[in-house]
């Protein structure tokens, strides 16, 4: 004899919640032209290869200028695992890799910022987690900023 409807369903079981991870998940973002509108008489927007840098991440944008972009973020030499930071230009045509200074493995850049093609500025994590790293382009060269340590949970140690 067979059952009714109703005690069909009921032997079924319900599917369980997906078990939620607890570490962080970073999701890229993109923005196009930061919500602005395209400059009249411009159709479409063109791609513009990157320099090919194996074991890389770029984690933050800055638009100086349409000829003046910087993406930043970090290198990870495959033979020593040291990790370095990572900068990027854009000078209107092509990107390129701009050396930065030769630190500690552990440190990369998570952020830019800038005002001007002679001043831009790149902040991340140092060589440890109380130790961050700020970096100032002058249009040269990239060069280290001295920062406050920070205390282990992250905000900075007062004198």
């Amino acid at each position: 004899m067979l059952s009714s409807p109703r005690s069909v369903f009921h032997r079924v079981s319900r599917p369980r919640p997906a078990a939620r991870h607890t570490a962080p998940h970073f999701r890229p973002r993109l923005e196009v032209l930061d919500g602005r509108t395209l400059p009249s008489g411009v159709t479409s927007l063109n791609m513009v290869a990157a320099p090919n840098v194996n074991g890389s991440n770029l984690n933050g944008v800055a638009e100086i200028a349409s000829n003046d972009v910087w993406a930043v973020g970090g290198v990870t030499n495959p033979t020593t695992d040291a990790v370095q930071p990572l900068a990027e230009h854009f000078n209107g045509t092509s990107w390129s890799v701009v050396p930065t200074p030769t630190l500690a493995s552990g440190n990369f850049f998570t952020g830019v910022a800038g005002v001007a093609g002679n001043d831009v500025w790149a902040v991340g994590t140092g060589s440890s987690s109380t130790l961050p790293l700020a970096e100032h382009w002058n249009g040269t060269t990239w060069s280290v900023v001295p920062t406050a340590s920070l205390s282990s949970g992250g905000a900075r140690s007062m004198p």
